[in-house]
Parts: C-alpha cells; structure tokens; sequence
C-alpha cells in the first residue's frame, strides 16, 4: 500500500526516481513476501529506526535483515539506543530543559555507540550487509571502522551538519 501511494505521488515526475522503504511493522501478514514483492518490484533498500516511536525490536530488525539479505538488498538502519535517548530527554525535560540547545544531550554519544554496536552484531550474524545513517560520533564512526576491518560488509555515512556544527551552534543568540 505505501508503495502505491509513493508511485501515485511520483507519477508526476520528469525525471528517473527511486526511494527506499522505511520498515516500521514486521508483524503484518504475508510480511516476508510483501518484502521480496517490493524488492522485485525495484525498490532495493529498506530503512529501519531503533529509536523514536518507530523503532523495532532486535527481533523485528532481525526479521527485516534476513529478508533482506535474501533478497539481495540493503538494510539501512538510524542506530541510537532508544531506551538511553527516552531517559535523557525525560531527565532534561524534568529539570526545564527544553531550549533547542539541549537536543544534544538528549543524544548520549553512548546511545550511538551501542546501538551501532548492536546493530553490527546482530547483521553480522545473519552475515546480511548494512549501512548505518547519519553517523555524528567519533564512537559511532570507531564501530564501524571495527566491523570493516573484520571483514563485515558495514557501511556508514554521516550529514553535513556533523561535520561543520558542533552543539554550541544549538544555542546561538542570533538563532542560525
């Protein structure tokens, strides 16, 4: 159904497209085949989050790596520890914290760390490929590296406002 409607939305377009898919439920009936369906049907990654209301389970993202991997196709995956996160922003909104300077504490550099670690572990297992999104760590980054070295087909990439902003830009006066 959510491919229909992206096709529905993109039939206007000029130009070549494509998109992934963004995994949220594996306990819909006839998942597994629904999967290969959209796989054959051209779309070749699939993203899941283990964090915000989104997030799967270890056993959900297991379930979506090991189709993939079947299937030939990459899992892409947002790895923060959501249980970390969820403590964090309830401790600072607690305590009145809640000005836009406080995102970046409401993000351990731990909750990276181990949640890319976990998401590494579990796709080597299956020996299924893996891209991690949005790396802002140093941890996060050493993860990575690691699992490359061992061979394991692991990949990340990372967003330009890592790389030039640091958290004291949350906070500026003049609000840019």
């Amino acid at each position: 159904e959510v491919v229909r409607v992206y096709d529905e939305r993109a039939s206007i377009s000029v130009l070549d497209y494509s998109y992934h898919l963004i995994v949220t439920d594996t306990g819909v009936d006839g998942f597994r085949d629904q999967m290969l369906g959209v796989f054959n049907r051209g779309i070749t990654s699939f993203k899941v989050f283990l964090t915000y209301d989104i997030a799967l389970t270890d056993e959900e993202f297991l379930d979506v790596l090991e189709v993939a991997r079947d299937a030939g196709a990459l899992t892409m995956v947002h790895a923060e520890n959501n249980a970390l996160v969820n403590w964090m922003r309830k401790r600072l909104g607690e305590g009145g914290h809640v000005a836009p300077k406080f995102h970046a504490p409401s993000r351990p550099r731990a909750s990276e760390a181990e949640a890319i670690s976990r998401a590494v572990t579990l796709a080597g297992y299956l020996d299924a490929p893996l891209l991690i999104v949005h790396v802002s760590t140093a941890e996060g980054v050493a993860e990575v590296s690691l699992a490359k070295l061992a061979g394991k087909a692991i990949y990340g990439e990372t967003c330009p406002q890592y790389m030039f902003l640091t958290d004291k830009d949350l906070d500026r006066a003049d609000g840019t």
